[in-house]
């Protein structure tokens, strides 16, 4: 019988993995959209309050392009403040060419204090980042 890691879960092919000063998140799709990111970020939610995490490495390096317009980004982050996303740093590790307005838009609808979200395409930055916060 096949070992279980218990510190991975699999959740509507979004994959979690506990490590000890953030949480994992790896996702497989090829294309973002609106609906499939809210879904993720529920996800992300439920994951965070059931084990306490305050830091997500967000693994989306099989995205390849997302179809979100600004005024979907603007919902999505009217989402996450009203859960309580709004106080979880996330670092998005996707490809370079996805880094673009519409990331910095993201960041800029969820910023009150401080960027909650950031998108990287180096993995150390990423965690780097993560580890800078609070």
């Amino acid at each position: 019988m096949p070992e279980i890691d218990i510190n991975v879960v699999m959740t509507n092919n979004i994959k979690f993995e506990k490590h000890p000063d953030y949480l994992i998140v790896s996702i497989a799709d090829t294309t973002m959209n609106m609906k499939r990111g809210q879904e993720i970020l529920s996800n992300i939610d439920v994951e965070c309050s059931n084990y306490s995490y305050k830091k997500v490495l967000l693994d989306e390096r099989t995205v390849e392009r997302r179809e979100v317009s600004s005024n979907e980004i603007l919902e999505i982050s009217k989402d996450i403040a009203q859960k309580k996303l709004g106080k979880i740093f996330m670092a998005f590790w996707c490809k370079p060419e996805l880094i673009d307005r519409n990331a910095d838009l993201l960041s800029t609808y969820t910023f009150k204090n401080k960027y909650f979200i950031r998108h990287f395409s180096d993995k150390d930055d990423a965690v780097n980042w993560l580890n800078e916060q609070y």
